[in-house]
Protein backbone atom coordinates (compact mmCIF):
# COMPACT_ATOMS: atom_id res chain seq x y z
CA UNK A 1 0.00 0.00 0.00
CA UNK A 2 1.02 3.60 -0.22
CA UNK A 3 1.01 5.49 -3.51
CA UNK A 4 4.23 5.27 -5.51
CA UNK A 5 6.05 3.02 -3.05
CA UNK A 6 3.15 0.57 -2.93
CA UNK A 7 3.05 0.38 -6.71
CA UNK A 8 6.78 -0.27 -6.90
CA UNK A 9 6.63 -2.93 -4.17
CA UNK A 10 3.81 -4.66 -6.05
CA UNK A 11 5.68 -4.55 -9.37
CA UNK A 12 9.00 -5.65 -7.83
CA UNK A 13 8.08 -7.81 -4.82
CA UNK A 14 11.56 -9.29 -4.40
CA UNK A 15 13.58 -6.07 -4.64
CA UNK A 16 14.65 -6.19 -0.98
CA UNK A 17 16.19 -9.64 -1.44
CA UNK A 18 18.34 -8.51 -4.37
CA UNK A 19 21.84 -7.26 -3.82
CA UNK A 20 23.01 -3.63 -4.04
CA UNK A 21 23.80 -4.00 -7.74
CA UNK A 22 20.03 -4.17 -8.37
CA UNK A 23 19.27 -0.91 -6.60
CA UNK A 24 19.33 2.63 -7.92
CA UNK A 25 22.08 4.92 -6.64
CA UNK A 26 21.06 7.32 -3.87
CA UNK A 27 20.92 10.38 -6.13
CA UNK A 28 17.89 8.87 -7.90
CA UNK A 29 15.73 9.32 -4.79
CA UNK A 30 17.07 12.09 -2.56
CA UNK A 31 14.63 13.16 0.14
CA UNK A 32 14.09 16.89 0.51
CA UNK A 33 15.04 16.60 4.19
CA UNK A 34 18.67 16.00 3.17
CA UNK A 35 18.95 19.73 2.36
CA UNK A 36 18.01 20.62 5.94
CA UNK A 37 19.45 17.86 8.07
CA UNK A 38 22.42 16.49 6.11
CA UNK A 39 23.95 19.60 4.61
CA UNK A 40 27.33 18.02 3.74
CA UNK A 41 25.52 15.25 1.84
CA UNK A 42 23.28 17.81 0.11
CA UNK A 43 26.31 19.86 -0.94
CA UNK A 44 27.93 16.73 -2.34
CA UNK A 45 24.81 15.40 -4.11
CA UNK A 46 23.22 18.58 -5.42
CA UNK A 47 25.03 18.63 -8.76
CA UNK A 48 24.31 14.94 -9.46
CA UNK A 49 20.72 14.97 -8.21
CA UNK A 50 18.37 13.03 -10.49
CA UNK A 51 15.16 12.85 -8.40
CA UNK A 52 14.25 15.06 -5.46
CA UNK A 53 11.59 13.28 -3.44
CA UNK A 54 9.24 15.65 -1.62
CA UNK A 55 8.21 13.00 0.92
CA UNK A 56 5.61 13.56 3.59
CA UNK A 57 2.10 14.90 3.86
CA UNK A 58 0.35 17.25 1.43
CA UNK A 59 1.87 20.29 3.14
CA UNK A 60 5.30 19.23 1.84
CA UNK A 61 4.27 18.30 -1.71
CA UNK A 62 5.18 20.81 -4.46
CA UNK A 63 1.60 21.02 -5.75
CA UNK A 64 0.19 22.05 -2.36
CA UNK A 65 3.24 23.33 -0.51
CA UNK A 66 2.69 25.49 2.53
CA UNK A 67 5.47 25.97 4.97
CA UNK A 68 9.09 26.88 5.05
CA UNK A 69 12.11 25.29 3.49
CA UNK A 70 15.80 26.06 3.19
CA UNK A 71 16.78 28.30 0.26
CA UNK A 72 18.66 25.40 -1.31
CA UNK A 73 15.29 23.70 -1.87
CA UNK A 74 13.44 26.82 -2.98
CA UNK A 75 14.77 26.62 -6.52
CA UNK A 76 13.51 23.03 -6.85
CA UNK A 77 10.05 23.96 -5.59
CA UNK A 78 9.99 26.93 -7.97
CA UNK A 79 11.14 24.74 -10.87
CA UNK A 80 8.50 22.08 -10.16
CA UNK A 81 5.73 24.67 -9.96
CA UNK A 82 6.96 26.46 -13.11
CA UNK A 83 6.94 23.23 -15.10
CA UNK A 84 3.47 22.37 -13.79
CA UNK A 85 2.16 25.78 -14.94
CA UNK A 86 3.82 25.67 -18.36
CA UNK A 87 1.67 25.49 -21.45
CA UNK A 88 1.34 22.03 -22.97
CA UNK A 89 4.11 21.55 -25.52
CA UNK A 90 6.09 24.57 -24.29
CA UNK A 91 9.88 24.50 -24.32
CA UNK A 92 10.68 24.22 -20.60
CA UNK A 93 14.45 23.90 -21.00
CA UNK A 94 15.07 27.54 -20.01
CA UNK A 95 13.30 26.94 -16.67
CA UNK A 96 16.19 24.78 -15.46
CA UNK A 97 18.51 27.80 -15.28
CA UNK A 98 16.94 28.53 -11.90
CA UNK A 99 19.01 25.66 -10.49
CA UNK A 100 22.11 27.85 -10.69
CA UNK A 101 20.70 30.32 -8.13
CA UNK A 102 22.34 29.83 -4.75
CA UNK A 103 21.92 33.23 -3.09
CA UNK A 104 19.09 32.96 -0.49
CA UNK A 105 17.86 36.49 -1.27
CA UNK A 106 17.51 35.61 -4.98
CA UNK A 107 15.70 32.39 -4.07
CA UNK A 108 13.25 34.28 -1.85
CA UNK A 109 12.61 36.75 -4.68
CA UNK A 110 11.31 33.87 -6.85
CA UNK A 111 8.24 33.64 -4.66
Amino acid sequence: TGSDQGLLNEAFPEWFASGPAHRLPFHYNVLQTVASYYIPAWDRLRDSLKVLHFAGDLQTKPWSFSGSLPPSLGVYLYLWQSIARAEKGADISQLFSVLSITDPAQVSALF
